[in-house]
């Protein structure tokens, strides 16, 4: 079978952000170009498995844009010779406004990447430095400007309920990044997980997010940009596809550390231990850490967890035709026991309304 969804992760960033609990770490000496020589193996081995004919591509992190220009022309030309794509493929490349620099631009054109997605999380240079960002709203905007300008589709990530955030700086970076002419808008509430330098602040240093949230979604429309799940809103034919991929239940496959796959139903998480990672490449194994068979019951459940994130919901015939009537009503059962004007339902899906997908967790629990 076709897998027609990659994710490549590349798990180094300049520095780490007070926040982040992704896997992702400063690099050492000569790490890159290590772990860079064992993705191009690991991509080898997953071909000899399966027949990767491509839709989409995902680079992400970590920060992508920390590979040197030498390096990434290099890494690309591996990438771009090993894999092969659908026509109007999607290629995105994750980069960061403070690493981006216009060789990265130059090379992702001539490869064939289709858009940028772009770390600015705040205009607000104060905001930025408490975050442990490295770059400023300055950067933010220039990173901007000049992929646009080179004719990339676009999209920038917002964060907000910061520590001691007023909803005026978060509603002047919603609005800066919407005039900046992105295509695409994600917004992500502040959680402070653990293991993260933020991870004891006090709860009441930030907001609970519901007007930040409410107002983002009114806000964007009014700009002509579109919720489709819940974290991302889009100008029309500019969601992000490869997003879509992992929403709606396809199989796609994730090289380098920590790196994700699912494929009919299984699911395996890679080691995210770098050393571990290449050891196991270089003994010709996959490095595979963890992995699971979901039933078939619950392949159902998260299946509708996934789909309710859309603002398309739960298609009725399609949920049918693959997990069955039983499990439909079984879910459907449940979500209408929660409390009214949160899902709404008609003869052809099921979904959340936007008051549901402000309490979003409250029905994932109700599901799982």
């Amino acid at each position: 079978m076709n897998i027609a969804h990659l994710y490549i992760h590349i798990p180094f960033c300049v520095k780490k952000c007070n926040y982040c609990s992704f896997a992702s770490h400063v690099p050492q000496s000569g790490e890159i170009e290590f772990y860079l020589k064992h993705l191009q193996k690991e991509l080898l081995l997953v071909k000899q498995k399966h027949n990767l004919l491509l839709d989409t591509l995902y680079i992400g992190g970590g920060t992508p844009t920390v590979i040197s220009p030498l390096l990434w022309q290099d890494f690309s030309d591996f990438l771009f010779k090993n894999l092969k794509f659908n026509s109007n493929a999607e290629i995105t490349v994750e980069a960061n406004p403070g690493t981006l620099r216009a060789e990265h631009i130059h090379i992702f054109r001539d490869a064939g990447v289709t858009r940028i997605s772009i770390g600015v999380q705040s205009f607000d240079d104060s905001e930025l430095q408490m975050m442990g960002r490295c770059h400023t709203a300055r950067q933010a905007h220039e990173a901007i400007s000049a992929c646009l300008a080179s004719g990339f589709r676009t999209s920038g990530d917002i964060i907000y309920s910061l520590p001691h955030q007023n909803f005026y700086s978060y509603a002047r970076s919603l609005k800066e990044l919407v005039t900046s002419g992105v295509g695409h808008v994600s917004l992500y509430q502040l959680s402070l997980e653990h293991g993260t330098p933020w991870q004891n602040l006090p709860k009441d240093s930030m907001t609970d997010g519901y007007e930040e949230y409410r107002y983002a979604i009114w806000y964007l429309k009014k700009k002509g940009i579109y919720q489709y799940e819940i974290s991302n809103f889009a100008k029309p034919h500019e969601e992000s596809r490869h997003n879509m991929a992992y929403w709606t239940g396809k199989d796609y496959i994730g090289l380098g550390v920590s790196a994700a796959s699912f494929i009919m139903g299984q699911r395996f998480q890679n080691t995210n231990n770098v050393k571990l990672y290449a050891k196991m490449i270089n003994d010709m194994k996959l490095p595979v850490a963890a992995g699971e068979i979901l039933s078939r019951a619950k392949s159902a459940r998260e299946a509708a967890v996934l789909l309710l994130r859309t603002t398309n919901g739960i298609d009725k015939k399609n949920f049918i035709s693959k997990f069955g009537s039983k499990m439909l009503n079984e879910i459907s059962n449940k979500l209408m026991l929660l409390p009214s004007g949160l899902v709404a339902q008609n003869d052809s899906k099921i979904y959340m309304t936007q008051k549901g997908m402000r309490v979003a967790n409250l029905i994932w629990q109700e599901i799982i």
